[in-house]
């Protein structure tokens, strides 16, 4: 059994710690910042001080924001933990300015755009908000920035002046399925008069993956009238998990 300790008199630091070497003599490990903490360096070195446990541990965000939620990033050789866009109200009331969520809506009326078939994608050229900034008022397209779960719902409004025109689908075309949202035919349409439709639709994207809106009147001329004053046609959606 090794018996050597202190041989040559080495002086004990105040709040130091002390560690055998491998020659069995007594180590000085003087202490580090308040806050951290002894980290092994394995069996053949010293022990350390180091910020948040270092070499893998888990040290906090660098700085914080009131009531916001805390995530591990788990990545690098130390893992950190960030504040999210997740918060909690002092109510209990919870708010993601991360989390995507849209409305569009064409910001004035486009006339002759269907009505012989001709499948029209609704020009929705203005938002009300676009959380995290997933909407295209140039393509009139969303993209979504995460794989999930995404509900999508909206209103289209039109005046159908022909009589003939008695067939009207209304679809919501992402990258990988073309819904149809709405489709009638016969008296529904037929006559002229208006339609007025509101949809709601749940569907599973991958990122990247696009959504937007297309409305089809067939049977008579491109004479069709999409309303978009007074918010009267619209496309919404948000993440749903």
């Amino acid at each position: 059994m090794a018996t050597t300790i202190n041989p040559s008199n080495q002086v004990i630091t105040q709040y130091s710690v002390q560690t055998g070497d491998a020659n069995n003599l007594l180590n000085n490990v003087t202490p580090g910042l308040a806050g951290t903490v002894l980290t092994s360096n394995g069996v053949s070195a010293q022990p350390t001080f180091q910020a948040g446990g270092g070499g893998g541990g888990v040290s906090g965000p660098g700085s914080s924001t009131d009531r916001a939620i805390a995530t591990w990033n788990g990545t690098g050789g130390t893992a950190l933990f960030d504040n999210s866009t997740t918060n909690i109200s002092s109510s209990g009331a919870i708010t993601n300015s991360g989390q995507p969520a849209f409305q569009a809506y064409l910001s004035g009326n486009v006339s002759n755009v269907t009505g012989n078939g001709t499948v029209y994608k609704i020009a929705f050229n203005s938002t009300s908000y676009d959380q995290s900034s997933n909407f295209n008022t140039g393509t009139f397209t969303f993209t979504a920035p995460v794989s999930g779960i995404y509900c999508f719902s909206g209103c289209v409004y039109a005046v159908i002046t022909n009589p003939l025109e008695i067939q009207a689908t209304i679809n919501l075309v992402t990258t990988s399925t073309n819904f149809f949202v709405y489709n009638a035919a016969g008296a529904q349409v037929a006559g002229g008069g208006t339609l007025a439709i509101a949809w709601a639709k749940q569907c599973k994207m991958s990122a990247g993956d696009t959504a937007y809106v297309t409305l089809t009147v067939s049977g008579g001329l491109a004479d069709v009238i999409v309303g978009g004053l007074l918010g009267l046609t619209t496309f919404e959606g948000f993440l749903v998990c």
